[in-house]
């Protein structure tokens, strides 16, 4: 692990990880930054233990739920649906409760200016994902996280209008196949 900054002036891995336990609902506008350069923009939403809703509205369409067992990709543009176990995305643990040690391994703590990035990683992930959460010093808030893979940069999201400990739908967080409702009519 490395650390850059004296401790007093950012958050320690304890304050950040009960901040990130004591979130049980989040909703929170997003805009993603791909290593290609491209800019997505969403909603996500978010309910522990599990359950996430990951909306891009601009500039394509696609959805991604979580119900804890499994992910729903479905792009809605191609009208493409893809299914995946939950295991399989990393930045899936921010769906449960947070516990920095062998499981979550964390490899920097970096503390700059209004900001201390956590570089987390599952050292049984065989894709070697790191995801660093930016987290706001004052008050301690979630700013949004990266996404590295061998190194290299793959995505990074910031949140705006973040919201926690706030009622969500449960029917956010069911997918509605389309194609199956088309059938039906």
């Amino acid at each position: 692990m490395t650390i850059y900054a004296a401790q007093a002036f950012g958050a320690t891995l304890a304050e950040v990880e009960s901040y990130l336990n004591s979130i049980r609902t989040l909703s929170a506008d997003f805009s993603q930054l791909s290593a290609s350069g491209e800019t997505r923009y969403g909603k996500v939403n978010l309910q522990k233990p599990g359950k996430i809703r990951w909306e891009y509205r601009s500039p394509s369409k696609a959805l991604i739920i979580g119900n804890g067992k499994n992910f729903v990709y479905h792009d809605m543009e191609l009208e493409e649906t893809t299914y995946l176990p939950a295991q399989s995305a990393m930045a899936a643990f921010l769906t449960r409760d947070i516990q920095f040690g062998p499981n979550l391994k964390v490899i920097k703590h970096v503390v700059d200016g209004q900001y201390t990035y956590i570089g987390v990683v599952d050292p049984q992930d065989e894709q070697n994902v790191e995801v660093v959460l930016h987290i706001l010093n004052s008050p301690i808030t979630l700013g949004g996280f990266a996404i590295m893979q061998d190194g290299q940069f793959i995505a990074s999201v910031s949140f705006t209008n973040l919201k926690t400990g706030i009622a969500l739908d449960k029917s956010l967080f069911v997918f509605y196949d389309p194609k199956f409702f088309q059938l039906q009519r």
